[in-house]
């Protein structure tokens, strides 16, 4: 859909991310707006050359974009988090290093793939239900471009 969008010249937004995840707090109404990159390691973190795709050049494309042309372009007021799941702990490092030294702060996100799996859930439809609002994907394993703590995805959206 967001591509779809690109080529059809309704969309500015430089890279099109894996997913937009919106997520309304039905409590407030409020709308918690969400990029997904899934960066699996194929890209370089920074490009030594003009024609290599890199990490940084996403970024750089996304600082512009998540304030006024976002919420023109979706007409949603809040403005979006960009989540990035990454394949490794090193490579985790290296992006938020990388995403802090060009000015990216608390609106990029980071965590492991091994961080948001969901280990040793039973088969109940109870339990099956609660993992969906409280499972590793919404709990604290999420980690900012500038701040060592841990962050949770729920308490953001107030659920």
């Amino acid at each position: 859909m967001l591509a779809g969008r690109k080529r059809k010249g309704q969309l500015s937004l430089p890279t099109i991310p894996d997913g937009l995840l919106v997520v309304q707090n039905l409590s407030t109404g409020l709308d918690y707006p969400c990029f997904v990159e899934l960066d699996l390691g194929s890209e370089s973190v920074a490009a030594r050359s003009h024609t290599r795709r890199a990490f940084a050049h996403k970024i750089e494309g996304y600082l512009d974009y998540l304030g006024s042309s976002f919420r023109q372009e979706f007409g949603i007021q809040a403005p979006p988090i960009l989540l990035i799941v990454t394949d490794s702990e090193r490579r985790m490092q290296s992006l938020r290093s990388t995403a802090q030294r060009l000015g990216g702060g608390g609106r990029y996100w980071f965590a492991t793939l091994d961080q948001l799996q969901d280990r040793g859930v039973a088969d109940s439809q109870q339990t099956r239900h609660s993992a969906a609002r409280h499972g590793p994907f919404w709990a604290s394993n999420w980690q900012t471009a500038h701040d060592d703590g841990w962050r949770s995805l729920a308490a953001r959206c107030g659920i």
